[in-house]
């Protein structure tokens, strides 16, 4: 299922706008509508969406305003405007596809189409490159240097079980047991980490995937790692999360 948002100032139009996604698009599950620039934030931080419809003018603010103050955005993006100017603007944001008012089921069917040859296309690609750089276990550094207040240290990847967000920080949990607590975003770490072998399973959390030890679905689904540890893993990743354990 596509964990969809609807960010729309109209009550009418995001009344009808939703009716359409319930009735014409059963692979979408509408998780929050929100109708203000601050509401359509915090609902995308907190549901973590896979898909938003964003109205370009929400009030007198501009729907853009929104993605200006996402830190990072996992999501995919369709655009609905009633004046067809603001398209260019939109895929200036890697908006999929713009849609004109009055919202009609074809459009958002097609739409919607757009959305999944694209997450479709996105993921080959990605698993295709990612092959293509592990072709030999070789062919990357398999270390990792690292900067605490005792110095930089050189981890091998295999040394690293997961890594966990601390506010501005990142703490790194070893195989030894020790932890490392480094002055690094967990977005700057995860470009430093081979893809082949760890994985953000939550905005918060990256694992290295060989030491998954189980994936339980209570409490809305989580990791068992080998020291025990529980690490939450997001809803809209866990699709992507269950091919790369079994590539």
């Amino acid at each position: 299922m596509i964990r969809t948002l609807i960010i729309e100032d109209e009550t009418n139009a995001q009344e009808l706008l939703g009716s359409i996604i319930t009735e014409y698009c059963l692979e979408l599950i509408l998780v929050g509508t929100a109708s203000t620039i601050n509401e359509g934030y915090d609902l995308i931080e907190s549901e973590q969406p896979d898909l938003v419809f964003l109205d370009v003018q929400l009030g007198e603010d501009r729907g853009f305003d929104i993605l200006d103050r996402l830190t990072h955005k996992d999501f995919k993006l369709v655009i609905t405007t009633a004046y067809d100017q603001y398209a260019m603007e939109g895929f200036k944001y890697e908006a999929i596809d713009y849609i004109l008012k009055p919202y009609s089921p074809a459009s958002i069917v097609s739409a919607v189409q757009r959305v999944k040859r694209y997450k479709g296309d996105e993921y080959v690609f990605s698993r295709l490159s990612n092959m293509i750089k592990s072709d030999s276990a070789e062919s990357y550094h398999r270390k990792l240097q690292v900067s605490t207040t005792e110095g930089i240290h050189i981890l091998d990847y295999d040394d690293i079980i997961k890594v966990e967000a601390n506010k501005a920080y990142c703490q790194i949990h070893r195989a030894d047991g020790t932890k490392l607590l480094v002055s690094k975003s967990i977005g700057s770490l995860e470009k430093k980490l081979p893809p082949q072998l760890f994985f953000r399973v939550h905005s918060g959390h990256i694992v290295h995937l060989r030491y998954v030890k189980q994936i339980c679905n209570q409490d809305g689904g989580y990791l068992v790692m080998t020291d025990d540890s529980q690490v939450p893993i997001a809803r809209r990743r866990k699709q992507e999360f269950m091919l790369a354990i079994q590539a």
